[in-house]
């Protein structure tokens, strides 16, 4: 009996991280400064095993290279530096189903700092 509950057991966690969350793919929605004016916000990542690699920008065809992070559990965090004006963006997001909503922090290349929100939404194609 104890050797067909842990096989049932192992069985399941195995089950468990075979379908652990991937982020792959494209992602649309809302940054929201502290001072509330908001824009759009589009990602296209690549996840290997906990690595994500992609580029991130305001809209689709604006995108910066060189997106770098990883994803823990539901937990996924990244950095992306502006190629219009320097400032390096790190976000600390929660996964949920096909959202990704959290907190970024953003410092300008003079030094000044800023927080946001950030909301986005799994495109389908």
């Amino acid at each position: 009996m104890k050797t067909i509950l842990l096989c049932s057991l192992l069985c399941l966690a195995l089950a468990l991280t075979a379908a652990a969350a991937d982020v792959s793919g494209k992602w649309s929605g809302t940054v929201t400064p502290e001072n509330g004016d908001g824009g759009s916000a589009y990602l296209i990542l690549k996840q290997s095993g906990s690595t994500i690699t992609g580029t991130g920008g305001p809209d689709a065809n604006d995108q910066w290279p060189g997106l770098q992070g990883k994803i823990d559990g539901n937990k996924v965090s990244f950095e992306v530096k502006s190629t219009d004006d320097g400032t390096i963006f790190k976000c600390t997001l929660v996964l949920d189903g096909d959202h990704l909503n959290g907190d970024v922090e953003f410092t300008t290349p003079d030094g000044q700092l800023g927080k946001a929100k950030l909301n986005l939404t799994r495109v389908t194609q």
